[in-house]
């Protein structure tokens, strides 16, 4: 049972795919290398989402990537790394899917660059497989939780 409703082993899957998705995409503003905790957690998100990592496993990886992340003085840096934690915990709970998307959305803007155009990207990427119904409760959550995370679109900022 999750938010809304109950939801497939596959579409939990897709959900985690788009996550890492979401992560991958604004690993480039990332300035550095990738810390080993960052790889393996991210190993374990794509080895879960094919059904060789177990639950369990994730939350370990996910709750290392958070700590890690508290110790980032790089605000962009730290919202990636938090997008990956979220990420990884999809596999745990599914609506951790729309924290990953959302802190990669802040990575962006915290780098300067436009919210509109990745939380666009990620919506594209989000509409391709799911049904109807759990893209709009994602797109609603996203919606919802993106304001407390100061997460407008960038028309909404600038009016």
């Amino acid at each position: 049972m999750h938010r809304g409703g109950t939801l497939s082993q596959e579409n939990h899957r897709k959900l985690m795919k788009w996550a890492i998705t979401c992560y991958e995409h604004v690993l480039p503003y990332y300035d550095g290398k990738l810390d080993q905790i960052f790889l393996e957690a991210m190993s374990c998100a794509s080895e879960w989402s094919r059904g060789t990592c177990s639950t369990g496993d994730l939350i370990i990886a996910s709750r290392k990537a958070h700590a890690f992340a508290r110790t980032i003085p790089d605000p962009v840096a730290r919202a990636i790394a938090r997008s990956i934690g979220q990420g990884v915990a999809t596999g745990h709970m599914v609506d951790h899917c729309i924290g990953a998307a959302l802190y990669a959305q802040k990575a962006v803007l915290l780098a300067e660059n436009s919210v509109s155009d990745e939380k666009s990207w990620q919506i594209e990427r989000l509409c391709c497989e799911l049904p109807d119904d759990i893209i709009k409760l994602v797109l609603h959550t996203m919606q919802v939780k993106g304001k407390v995370l100061g997460l407008q679109d960038d028309t909404e900022r600038k009016g």
